[in-house]
């Protein structure tokens, strides 16, 4: 029964916002894959693309935070600290945080999409010749 109640616990919110992100990455890739990307390589696809959103997040937070606050945060971040005490930090400086967090994967969402759209096509030559 122990066992059975562990699982029915609540996620803890770094986990939540883990597996939200995962989700959110999951959902570009569903919706433009690199047609070159082969099934075999989507795993790591998907781990540069989830570095590519954490530091774009991590950059609009900054872009967020007064100079001053930006070197308070340099030294918070040179301790070495726990990641409860990093998002208390984002927490304590950065108004509606959750927020800022949703425009950034907006932002970054429109951006990545823009960017895989407007890749040019194969030259002619490159293109798989018609089967008649």
């Amino acid at each position: 029964m122990d066992n059975q109640n562990q699982n029915n616990q609540p996620l803890d919110q770094k986990t939540r916002n883990e597996v939200a992100l995962l989700s959110y990455v999951n959902d570009l890739l569903r919706e433009y894959t690199d047609p070159d990307i082969k099934p075999e390589d989507v795993s790591k696809a998907r781990e540069i693309l989830l570095i590519e959103v954490q530091d774009f997040i991590n950059h609009h937070f900054l872009d967020l935070l007064s100079d001053e606050k930006q070197i308070e945060f340099g030294k918070v971040l040179d301790e070495s600290p726990t990641e409860e005490k990093v998002n208390q930090f984002l927490e304590n400086n950065i108004l509606h945080l959750e927020q800022e967090v949703a425009k950034a994967l907006f932002e970054f969402r429109a951006i990545y999409l823009a960017k895989k759209n407007s890749q040019p096509s194969p030259p002619e030559s490159l293109k798989p010749a018609p089967l008649n």
